[in-house]
């Protein structure tokens, strides 16, 4: 049986089977890329890209009026804040830190109180929601902008698919009609009137205005945010300069900056704007989705920078990552698992793989095993699956 040395890609698993080809692969000492993680991860990531679901800043064009965008205004509900003079976005965030009534069991409380703001969009967020409350009225968010600051709203799935399509465009500023409301203490506007306004704000801050921090203050940010019982976050924006690995799956991106790693969400063509192994300035959003750390692309600033490789990577068995789980459906952190996320690992053992539609996928073992042809298989085995080959060379 001939030996081969892999780099794979295990940062995000994927609902995969597999069979045949067993190959065992040996330490070789080269970096391979970020860990796949615990069963519950498995089944979390079986159907995403294991990032928040967005369309992202992608360039300051303008949007040319059309029909479309003529019918996300014309169907809306009927106005009832016909004489409600516009109020800032640091006005409504105050509004919403003032609320005394505490949390209610799916983590918002909303006033009675109807704001309106004039604001950007930056970017659209469609995460994952466990109340059904909740899910309904304010699963998907949007992160806006007015001469003032910036903040999320809330909108329906309805608003949601309305706006999504014309995030990233100098002129894609809305009137947002809304409750003011905190969800796990975040300010929002839950928003219950849109209407696109086809005109470009005057003073918005640049991109460029955020805080700059390293991965490690980032890491220690996102581990004392607030958490959803689905694992789910929404930080505040930063500035961050790393160097550029590879694409994870379709939306996610991998940076590193040799010490730690970090995941970058975007839209479907986030990646067309980077090149492997430059370094870049990227303004982003902090989060956690599914109780994994992740970034949410706002923009790209600049390029150039001293160039990082992966941070140096630990051996890891397949037992090893079952033993790493979170506390599923819990609003708290896991601080273990979610350190999974910032490493980069080493898989040694015996390696699966087959082919369908073209596509080849892969199931990682620490000892040979029968040919796998279900996932429920492989998964009982406590095998690791992997969504990308990275690179393969014989040993």
């Amino acid at each position: 049986m001939k030996k081969r040395i892999f780099v794979l890609s295990i940062f995000s698993l994927l609902a995969l089977a597999s069979c045949g080809n067993e190959a065992n692969v040996e330490d070789s000492g080269s970096s391979a890329s970020i860990p796949s993680v615990s069963e519950s991860s498995v089944e979390a990531n079986s159907s995403s890209s294991g990032s928040f679901s967005s369309e992202s800043l992608a360039s300051s064009e303008s949007i040319e009026e059309s029909s479309e965008h003529e019918e996300s205004s014309s169907e809306e509900a009927a106005s009832s804040s016909i004489g409600l003079a516009y109020s800032s976005i640091e006005e409504v965030k105050a509004a919403c830190s003032s609320i005394a009534a505490p949390l209610n069991g799916a983590g918002y409380v909303v006033s009675s109180s109807t704001y309106k703001i004039k604001a950007k969009i930056l970017a659209v967020i469609d995460s994952i929601a466990t109340k059904e409350d909740y899910k309904v009225s304010n699963r998907y968010k949007a992160f806006v902008q007015d001469e003032s600051g910036f903040m999320y709203v809330a909108f329906n799935e309805a608003g949601y698919k309305k706006v999504k399509d014309y995030v990233g465009k100098d002129n894609t500023v809305y009137s947002l009609v809304g409750k003011a409301s905190r969800y796990y203490d975040q300010p929002e506007l839950v928003v219950e009137e849109y209407t696109f306004e086809n005109e470009v704000l005057p003073g918005l801050s640049p991109l460029s205005s955020f805080e700059t921090r390293s991965l490690s203050s980032i890491k220690e940010e996102i581990a004392g945010m607030p958490i959803s019982e689905k694992g789910v976050s929404y930080g505040k924006p930063v500035v961050f300069e790393a160097t550029y690995i590879d694409e994870l799956v379709q939306e996610s991106l991998l940076f590193s900056d040799g010490d730690l790693t970090i995941s970058l969400h975007g839209s479907s063509k986030i990646s067309n704007g980077f090149a492997k192994g430059s370094t870049y300035k990227v303004a982003a959003l902090l989060g956690l989705y599914s109780y994994r750390p992740s970034l949410e692309f706002l923009g790209m600033l600049g390029s150039g920078g001293e160039v990082h490789s992966l941070p140096s990577p630990d051996k890891k068995t397949a037992s090893d990552q079952y033993k790493i789980t979170y506390a599923k459906d819990k609003a708290l952190h896991s601080p273990v698992y979610e350190e999974e996320f910032y490493k980069a690992h080493r898989f040694e053992g015996y390696v699966s793989c087959y082919t369908k539609d073209s596509d080849t996928y892969f199931v990682l073992s620490d000892a040979a095993s029968k040919e796998y042809s279900t996932y429920t298989d492989a998964l009982s085995d406590k095998a690791l699956f992997v969504n990308k080959l990275l690179g393969a060379r014989k040993g």
